[in-house]
């Protein structure tokens, strides 16, 4: 297990979100026989006020840096909570704005968790068809996640869309890899709602490392402290989302709302929220 290749961070002077971000088209928003609701979300235009302020400030992952390199250091969990405070409040703009850079993560994870609804119901021709290809061939475990990746994830080149992609990819292996007798044809709710907390574990995950984990690269660090500590990492973020998705799980009525991206996408929000209440623990 590793870090996503991190980057130099991006830079003060630049919008917090990219904007191609509201851009990107999952293989579901165009194809309405797969039978979802997952569409992107066109966000009327901003006014200039609110266009400064989403302007990132300068030296804006400084404190999530410093605190990240104590946590790698010393194992505090504190400053590894810390690390992530910042990262949201300072480095992002806010627990709001973490979610909606990460509105592609939580449409992939609606998008293939309803897919794998729609698939243990069987009420869907076309999807009833493209198993049954599947089955017929006898298709391999990790030919069929592959097939699963290929219909759901956006294809395209930018690194969002890579990550994200690989990111299902590797959900939906660690689930089989968690249960060998499991068959992705027949899940049940709660192999779903696994996978949904694994998916967005590690595509958040994945967005801290890629825009402040060049921490990991100090060469002063022993490597066995190093890959510890990746461990550790993604440990604590994904369990913090496994408690928020868990808590969105009890109030919402399994896979059919049409609004379950906006549902995930506020499991987001709370959780960087719990990691910028630790900012003000002494």
């Amino acid at each position: 297990m590793g870090t996503s290749a991190s980057s130099s961070g991006p830079g003060k002077g630049v919008p917090f979100d990219p904007p191609w971000l509201d851009d990107i088209v999952l293989p579901c928003d165009e194809k309405p026989a797969a039978d979802l609701n997952i569409k992107p979300r066109k966000e009327s235009s901003p006014t200039l006020d609110e266009l400064e302020q989403q302007i990132a400030p300068s030296r804006r992952y400084a404190g999530a840096r410093r605190s990240l390199g104590d946590f790698i250091k010393t194992g505090s969990t504190q400053s590894l909570a810390k690390a992530i405070g910042y990262y949201s409040r300072n480095g992002m703009g806010g627990a709001k704005r973490v979610a909606k850079r990460m509105s592609l993560s939580t449409r992939s994870a609606a998008a293939l968790a309803q897919y794998l609804h729609r698939i243990q119901e069987g009420t869907n021709e076309n999807i009833n068809a493209w198993v049954s290809g599947l089955i017929e061939r006898d298709a391999s475990t990790s030919e069929i996640i592959d097939e699963l990746v290929l219909r759901i994830a956006a294809q395209g080149g930018s690194e969002d869309e890579s990550q994200s992609r690989a990111s299902l990819e590797q959900a939906l292996t660690e689930l089989c890899r968690e249960n060998a007798e499991i068959n992705l044809f027949k899940l049940n709710d709660d192999d779903i709602w696994r996978f949904i907390e694994s998916f967005l574990g590690i595509e958040a995950y994945k967005r801290i490392c890629f825009d402040i984990g060049q921490r990991y690269e100090d060469s002063s660090i022993p490597i066995q402290t190093k890959m510890q500590r990746i461990i550790e990492m993604q440990q604590y973020v994904e369990a913090e989302i496994f408690v928020q998705i868990e808590k969105i799980r009890k109030a919402i009525s399994g896979f059919n709302t049409e609004n379950l991206a906006d549902v995930l996408q506020r499991s987001i929000e709370n959780t960087f929220l719990v990691y910028e209440g630790a900012l003000w623990i002494k």
